[in-house]
Order: structure tokens, then sequence, then C-alpha cells
């Protein structure tokens, strides 16, 4: 396991702070709380409901050993003799029972979160990430929208700016504009945001024309949650963080993977390749299918000479549809074939490079999930998929 003890002091983030975070008082309730806990001490001043009160009496957790297939009654097509039950996990570690322990999960708790499930996410961090500074804290939120929202409000003030992958998560672009916060999308490539388009956007970075001052913030990943009550006692059961990191994540890349190599064999079946493209993949949750709008029929490119860069030369051909509107006709065409995808406008970061119409026709995706449906829900939704694109494509 790493060490954090020679780790030098943690970084002094205090010029990073938004005015709210600066000016937010604790408290004074707050400010009891170190009492609570001294041994002997009668507390009276709590105001916590007491646990007979409560609509619940106890919670007991199934948890699934590794290596075998799952079978979900009603939900995959597949029948229970060919995916059989997974076996339960019914031996707990000594002195610590896979049931929670309601009368602690549910009462009030301290606002960072439950101390023994950040115990081990903090353990976690260290194995995994081995932050290099020293007295660092995990903070537990209620999910990622609520940890975009706490980061946003400590970190930025209304009117600044912030960076994104120019393709990023709708619930942080909603979250920014509702506060007054610029977003700033980067350039990526088929690996995240790319150094030299970052840089650029820095070096090049015109206060007066932004209306702001370079941002201080870049968002790549939104955080993620699991319930609190259960994800202690899955974890114990795993067996801790070595059972954890050896069986509990390969057994999820393994359903995920074989997951999408079902779709991606599904798509190479019934998506025509002169209207969709598509990465190999090889697990996760998505795929992200770029439309080839520059082969729709509709679709009229840009006058040659001016390398695509005029705005004039982009609308030369009259009432020819732009990307974006052949891009909502192949939603709305999705929609009546009965299958529903992310279009990539709802991830599409604004204040970034202003795109010519070919680079907006090279830029026009769904992002797919695999990771739900059932298999013949899978394979009928690309089947639709397909139907679509090929009459969209006037490919029959």
């Amino acid at each position: 396991m790493p060490s954090i003890d020679s780790a030098p002091v943690k970084i002094d983030y205090d010029a990073y702070l938004s005015w709210e975070s600066k000016n937010r008082q604790r408290s004074g309730l707050k400010a009891l709380r170190p009492y609570f806990d001294r041994p002997g001490m009668i507390s009276l001043g709590g105001g916590y409901p007491h646990p007979e009160t409560w609509p619940v009496n106890g919670m007991t957790l199934s948890l699934p050993f590794v290596g075998k297939s799952v079978f979900v009654p009603g939900y995959e097509g597949a029948s229970p003799d060919t995916l059989l039950p997974l076996a339960e996990h019914t031996t707990p570690l000594k002195f610590e029972p896979l049931n929670p322990d309601l009368t602690r999960e549910l009462q009030y708790g301290t606002g960072f979160g439950a101390p023994h499930f950040l115990s081990w996410l903090k353990e976690h961090v260290s194995r995994i990430h081995n932050p290099p500074y020293a007295d660092w804290e995990v903070l537990n939120t209620a999910g990622n929208t609520d940890g975009v929202d706490g980061v946003l409000r400590s970190c930025v003030d209304r009117g600044e700016s912030i960076l994104l992958e120019e393709f990023a998560y709708p619930g942080v672009l909603t979250g920014a504009a509702s506060t007054g916060i610029k977003c700033v999308g980067v350039p990526m490539d088929g690996d995240g945001i790319t150094a030299t388009a970052l840089d650029t956007i820095l070096e090049e970075w015109d206060e007066a024309e932004r209306g702001s001052h370079r941002p201080k913030l870049l968002l790549l990943v939104p955080p993620s949650g699991f319930s609190v009550a259960a994800i202690t006692a899955i974890l114990r059961a795993w067996g801790s963080h070595e059972g954890f990191e050896s069986r509990y994540l390969p057994h999820i890349s393994e359903i995920y993977s074989k997951r999408c190599l079902l779709f991606i064999s599904s798509l190479e079946k019934y998506v025509p390749r002169a209207a969709a493209e598509w990465p190999e993949g090889s697990g996760g949750m998505f795929l992200w299918l770029r439309l080839k709008i520059d082969s729709h029929p509709s679709f009229t490119p840009s006058s040659n000479g001016d390398n695509g860069n005029s705005r004039d030369a982009d609308h030369h051909a009259g009432s020819a549809p732009s990307p974006d509107e052949i891009a909502q006709k192949v939603f709305e065409s999705l929609i009546e074939e009965g299958v529903l995808t992310a279009p990539s406008k709802l991830f599409k970061t604004p204040g970034g490079p202003e795109w010519s119409k070919d680079e907006q026709a090279d830029s026009v995706f769904l992002r797919l999930s695999f990771s739900f449906p059932a298999r013949d829900e899978m394979e009928e939704g690309v089947k639709r998929l397909g139907r679509a694109l090929r009459k969209e494509w006037k490919l029959d």
C-alpha cells in the first residue's frame, strides 16, 4: 500500500475559493459535534429522532460471488437454464455482519458523510491514486449533480469561466448556466481534451473579449456515488480493498465488456457504414456513434477554395439544411422507429472554437448506452437504429 507519510503539506487552495466559500459560516449547532463523541457525555442538545419512530425496522443484503452469470426474472431474454442465479454471500467477516446498522445509518449524520464509509474511501484513494501531499480528505456527496454543484459554488463566482471537455455531462452545463458561470469547451480527440488546444485557449485568453479572467477550474470527470448504507457492507463482503480491486472490479469489467462486444456485433449487423461509424470499444457503459452527415443526401459542403472557414460560404447553398438540422431530423426518425438515443448537442459545451459547416458535419454523434437493456431489447434497438439511418440516408 502506498504511503503518504512523507508527502508535503497540502496545497493552499484559498486563492481558488469563491466568495461564497470564503464567507460561509459554520452552524453553531455543528460546533457542538465534537462533544457528542466524548466518552460518558449525555447529550440533551442534539435533537436526534428516536430509532423507534422510523418506518424501517431492518435491512439485509444479498451479495453475489464473482464468476457466475446473473439471472433476473422477467429481465433478460435467456432462460434460467443458461443463466445461473448468483450464490449469496453468507459468510460475513467476524464481528461485522452484513446487515447495516440502521440506528446509525438512518440517523442524522455529518455533512461530509458517514465516517466509517469515508474511512474506507480515503484508504482506497490512497491505495489507487496516492495523492502527492499530506492532510487531504475525502468528501461524500449525494451524487454527481450534488457534487458538481458543490464544486462550482465553492470555487467559482458568478460571471467567471470554467473549462470543460468539448462534450461534457449536461448536468454540469445546466448547473453552471443557472449560477451565472460561463462554460468554455476544450477540443477533444478520442482520449479526451488535447493539450495543445488547452494551451492555446489559455495562452490566447482575452479578458475583455471573454468577460472574465483566465479560468482557474478545469472540470473533466463528474463524480459518482453509491448508497452509503449498502456500500460499506458490500465492500466488506468483497474482502475489503483487496477483494474489491481483484474480484469485484474485474467482475464489473467483464460484464460490461461482454455487453459492449454484443452491442458492437449488432451494430455491425444492422447499421449501415455509409451512414455512421463507431469505435471498436472495449467496455464501459456507452458508445459514441458518429453520424456521417457529410454523406447525407441533403447535406451541401462548403465552397471549395475557402477551406470551410467562411461563414458566408457555409450558407452559399441557400436553404440547404445545416448539420444540426439534419441531426435533428435523424433524431426524429429514430423516435418514430421507437428507439431513443442521446444526441451530442446535449453534451456540447459552449464557448469553444467556432466550427465551420464542414467541421459541424464531422462532429455529430449519438451517445448509445448498452449497460442496461436486456439482450433481446438491445438487438431490437439497434435494428430500429439501422432502419432509421437507412431511411434517412436513402439506402433502401
